[in-house]
């Protein structure tokens, strides 16, 4: 996962020239949230000229647990935001650098039980009746 923000220089520029340099493809995992509109994501995609092949790839609805974005937010509101007592703007973003610090220095690995066999057989074109369940 990659992220790219700059105070005045948000936007797909920045990302585009510091991370996609020379790549090929980018694999964007999206979930099925209302913001995310296909039809208008294509387009914007289009709009940009890339040099490389976006593969654009859609979580299940109601599957916030494979959505890593959804997995740190939540820790966030659980570790740092609940509740959210704090004196002023400054205060909040101290408190979270400091917690994205903690986590960068004390990386813990996430034992999935949900294996690649598992995934592999549910996702079988052979047998597309179980993606319903």
């Amino acid at each position: 996962m990659i992220g790219c923000f700059e105070t005045g220089k948000m936007g797909m520029r920045p990302f585009k020239d510091r991370v996609c340099k020379g790549l090929k493809f980018i694999h964007l995992i999206l979930d099925n949230g209302s913001t995310h509109a296909p039809k208008q994501l294509r387009k914007w995609i289009n709009s940009l000229h890339l040099s490389f092949t976006v593969k654009i790839y859609w979580l299940p609805t109601h599957a916030s647990w494979l959505d890593q974005v959804e997995i740190i937010f939540s820790k966030l509101q659980r570790d740092v935001l609940t509740p959210c007592y704090f004196n002023d703007k400054e205060a909040l973003e101290s408190q979270l650098m400091e917690y994205f610090e903690y986590l960068n220095q004390n990386p813990k690995r996430i034992q999935w039980s949900y294996t690649k066999v598992k995934m592999l057989e549910k996702f079988d074109p052979q047998n597309q009746y179980k993606l319903a369940a």
